[in-house]
């Protein structure tokens, strides 16, 4: 995945953008910031992992339910016409 990824630049961006939001030099209000912010980060992950194997395993489900009416789609499509062809509109 894309997000796993950046993990130590995510990291460096939630330490500086807590050390930034949090007043003074104190270097536990930064950590008591920092440390929540990443937990929400991880739970994302974990989240948008989740739906993306759902929504894969739903794709690969309406797939195998949608091809053999695809199939025989074509199948009569091609029999229906075989050279490809489009028919000639009758002279009325």
């Amino acid at each position: 995945m894309v997000i796993s990824g950046f993990h130590s630049y995510t990291v460096q961006l939630i330490v500086l953008l807590s050390a930034f939001l949090t007043p003074g030099d104190f270097v536990w209000s930064t950590l008591a910031m920092a440390v929540p912010l990443y937990l929400l980060y991880e739970l994302s992950v974990v989240a948008s992992r989740a739906v993306w194997r759902s929504r894969a395993s739903d794709a690969e489900t309406v797939a195998a339910l949608l091809a053999p009416i695809l199939a025989l789609r074509a199948l009569l499509h091609a029999t229906a016409n075989p050279r490809g062809l489009a028919p000639r509109p009758r002279a009325s």
